[in-house]
């Protein structure tokens, strides 16, 4: 069996934990209780270093309600406890969960049967809360302590199924056996998915393809909250109904079904660039295989049958959806003999994934996107707002210094008049000034700073979402030490951390649903840090509209609950970003003279200090940019006030802190007989072969970066014009070089007629160079509203050098293409 459901979970935890349940022996002791804590919950799964959940069962026997707390700790730090806190009626059984994080475990060793999962001990303790008074669980008079073994799994991908026939249950199996992953994977059963967020947290992919998920709202909160944050899901529309996927995507759900028919015959073939369609082997089945067929907008079709869309994507937040239309059968095919079966096949997986399914598994298993903004790339930008400072170098240097130069002062003197036996007091005495001086300004450093929670918040939006994902670091600073109760009264986690606290007891309780606290938590006068995520919901939706006019980009944006938007940036997938300038009601403009330069996002000369601390956060999220090929859509970066979480932290304390927004900027299409001027940065170019056989190696455009070279080369280029634009006559582009290549001759060129035209020479170009295109020959976009031009850089003919050992040195020397930008302007065709 390639399943790994519920009772088979058990199966495996309970032999795992070595756990019995215990009770309390007499009445007298309390209520007569009992409790178990076995296996993983949720997902049945437990993770290093990463929530997940336990399964927590308590009974009450007496005749009088219990308030109990269920405690787990690991056997490696019983000092840091996670506990649930719940209430028993008389006569009864609680059957719940406690959420936990595990610590970093060793993975099992390789082995041929492909296990990865390695045991950690788990220890629990029942606490009764019915009195005034805590009492801990005992048997005759020696604590109740459950010991056992908790599974920790160390596989690549983990992948939860809801699904109610075997057909989809086979099809997944194939689909991670296609991906080098055994075919297990852990069956979601409808009545124990519990509604936190932390109970897929450990999940990187989930199959939907039932619709019990509909009659659990706040497990579809949870699904919805997990998708947001990054996870990977699939729905299949065959065996999930519309109003399903409505309840859990929202507006994010763009198809409208036509019809379902039964399919004997099968063809499923690819969709790729023009020209690049794929064609699948037909299929024949004895049994029809259900077709949903279905009008989709805004999403990525990559597969179809006779034209209708049976696979496509859609990002949600941070989150993407793949969509089958087709029923599972046809996405595998029995194994034959000649199918060499995989070592990891641990379980004999009677189906293999078909070519069109195989491609459709590569999408779905890969890694999770990382954040724009590490919660810990936040922490330069906190201190500062709190303004916490240690004792500054020079004061230390200052008061060592005079102490030194006291002991050297005396010592000469005391040796050139004979009296060197008074070092004996001189000394101390002056260690102790220096002493006094030091704990003096460390006190006034200290005390200078109010008790302060700073707050910084990544907020990445999916447009007319009802959801807010939210990831970030909360810094706390207290002058003394804190007993201040910490938590969150409605959802969101925040992990504080725990350096400095070994040896001190501290508990996290989950009370009601959405509600957990610390207790027992001292924390040392400091700052303190916490990276955080929590989700809520906003009555006001977010959104960013613009539109190309004559003057260059025109919009408004809808912030929600957020205000005072500042120090907006436009960053488009080309690697160039806009300055924007928001007034009050929302709306922007952004021209072709609003173009940032490389390493500056905040527009000005003169940046205050708020704006200094956020160019360096834009600068942390952009050096990764083009590894992660972020963003993959123009996209509108903009900074505001925080959002009020449901966090608890002392209320004295004073609160500061921003919040960083990027909202998906939705381009309209520009009416036709408009005048429009389109900035660089949506004009994004690849090398193509042009007249040569195949791309220049000057520029690499995974990178998005030239290559510094030698020898000479000839780069054609492609500007691609946004669809909103399209078609377009064009009357005039501007073409802006960056480069350094002295001795060298730069030459640009054009295309009219498929025959290449010179538009420009310059020799021994170093610097910027602007190019202005007229020619309306030259200015004709191809049919996909496409413009090519070519770059090419040799050998300067204009020098004539003396010598053939000059000519070899200039051969030899490097240069290289900075930066390249194209600005165009034009009229908006009629589409017809």
């Amino acid at each position: 069996m390639w399943r790994l459901s519920i009772p088979l979970a058990l199966a495996i935890g309970a032999p795992a934990s070595c756990v019995s349940r215990c009770a309390a022996e007499t009445p007298e002791e309390g209520p007569l209780l009992s409790f178990h804590v076995g296996a993983p919950a949720g997902i049945h799964r437990c993770r290093p270093e990463t929530w997940g959940l336990v399964a927590v069962r308590v009974a009450n026997a007496s005749d009088q309600p219990a308030d109990v707390l269920a405690t787990i700790y690991f056997a490696g730090d019983p000092n840091l406890q996670y506990a649930r806190r719940l209430w028993l009626p008389a006569h009864s059984k609680r059957y719940s969960w406690c959420p936990i994080l595990p610590p970093y475990s060793r993975p099992p060793p390789p082995n041929k049967d492909y296990i990865t999962t390695a045991p950690v001990e788990i220890k629990s303790l029942l606490f009764d809360r019915s009195g005034p008074t805590e009492k801990l669980l005992r048997s005759r008079s020696e604590p109740v302590v459950e010991s056992g073994l908790l599974s920790i799994d160390h596989s690549r991908a983990i992948t939860g199924v809801i699904a109610d026939d075997e057909a989809t249950e086979e099809a997944v199996a194939a689909m991670r056996l296609n991906v080098e992953l055994p075919p297990a994977f852990s069956i979601l059963e409808e009545d124990f998915l519990p509604p936190v967020v932390e109970s897929l947290e450990g999940l990187d992919q989930l199959v939907l393809a039932s619709d019990r998920l509909v009659t659990d709202a706040a497990a579809l909160a949870a699904v919805r909250v997990w998708l947001y944050g990054g996870g990977r899901l699939w729905i299949m529309l065959d065996q999930v109904d519309s109003a399903t996927v409505e309840a859990l995507l929202g507006e994010a759900f763009t198809c409208r079904v036509a019809d379902r028919v039964g399919l004997t015959r099968v063809r499923i073939e690819g969709v790729g660039p023009p020209g690049e369609n794929s064609e699948g082997q037909p299929r024949e089945f004895d049994e029809p295989v259900d077709l949903v067929r279905v009008l989709a907008t805004g999403v990525e079709v990559t597969h179809t049958v006779g034209g209708w869309p049976v696979a496509f994507w859609r990002k949600v937040g941070k989150g993407e959806v793949l969509f089958t239309t087709l029923g599972p059968r046809a996405w595998v095919r029995p194994r034959t003999a000649r199918d060499r079966r995989p070592p990891w096949d641990v379980v004999g997986c009677p189906s293999v994934a078909t070519e069109p399914f195989a491609q459709l598994a590569g999408r779905l298993f890969e890694p999770r996107e990382p954040p724009l903004v590490e919660p810990r790339q936040f922490e330069p930008y906190l201190s500062e707002q709190i303004g916490y400072r240690i004792v500054s170098r020079g004061s230390v240097i200052g008061v060592l210094g005079t102490f030194c130069l006291v002991l050297l002062g005396s010592g000469v003197w005391l040796t050139w008049t004979k009296r060197l036996e008074r070092m004996a007091w001189i000394g101390p005495t002056a260690a102790a000034v220096a002493t006094a001086a030091f704990i003096l300004m460390g006190l006034f450093t200290r005390k200078a700073v109010p008790p302060t929670v700073a707050v910084a918040q990544l907020v990445e939006v999916e447009p007319g979402a009802e959801d807010l994902w939210m990831t970030g670091l909360v810094a706390a600073y207290n002058q003394g030490a804190s007993h201040a109760r910490l938590g969150a009264r409605r959802g969101g986690l925040f992990h504080l951390d725990m350096t400095g606290l070994d040896g001190t007891a501290r508990r996290m309780v989950r009370g009601d649903l959405d509600a957990w606290h610390w207790e027992h938590l001292v924390l040392p006068g400091g700052v303190r840090t916490a990276p955080f995520s929590c989700a809520t919901k906003i009555n006001q939706p977010i959104n960013a509209r613009a539109v190309f006019g004559p003057d260059g980009l025109t919009g408004n944006v809808a912030p929600g609950p957020f205000q005072a938007l500042a120090d907006a940036v436009i960053a488009t997938p080309s690697g160039m970003n806009l300055a924007v300038d928001l007034d009050e009601s929302g709306g922007f403009h952004a021209g072709t003279g609003d173009v940032l330069s490389p390493g500056q996002y905040v527009a000005g000369t003169l940046l205050s200090d708020e704006q200094r601390r956020r160019q360096s956060v834009y600068g942390e999220l952009f050096s990764l940019a083009a590894a992660r090929r972020y963003p993959d859509r123009p996209t509108l970066l903009a900074w505001a006030r925080p959002l009020e979480m449901q966090f608890e932290f002392p209320d004295e304390a004073r609160r500061v802190g921003a919040a960083l927004l990027a909202v998906p900027l939705s381009i309209d299409r520009s009416a036709a007989g408009t005048r429009v001027t389109i900035p660089s940065p949506f004009l994004p170019y690849r090398s193509v072969a042009g007249l040569a056989r195949r791309p220049s190696g000057a520029y690499s455009h995974a990178r998005r970066e030239w290559i510094e070279l030698r020898a000479p080369s000839e780069s054609y280029l492609r500007f691609q014009f946004p669809a909103e634009v399209l078609p377009m006559e064009l009357d005039r582009a501007t073409l802006t070089l960056t480069i350094n290549a002295p001795s060298r001759t730069l030459e640009v060129s054009g295309f009219a007629g498929g025959r290449p035209v010179r538009l420009a020479t310059r020799n021994s170009p170093v610097g910027t160079f602007k190019f202005d295109v007229t020619r309306p020959d030259v200015l004709q976009l191809d049919d996909r509203g496409g413009l090519l031009l070519g770059i090419s850089v040799g050998a300067d003919r204009s020098v004539v050098s003396e010598s053939s050992k000059a000519d070899a040195s200039i051969a030899r020397s490097a240069w290289k293409i900075e930066a390249v930008e194209l600005e165009a302007a034009g009229q908006v065709k009629d589409e017809g």
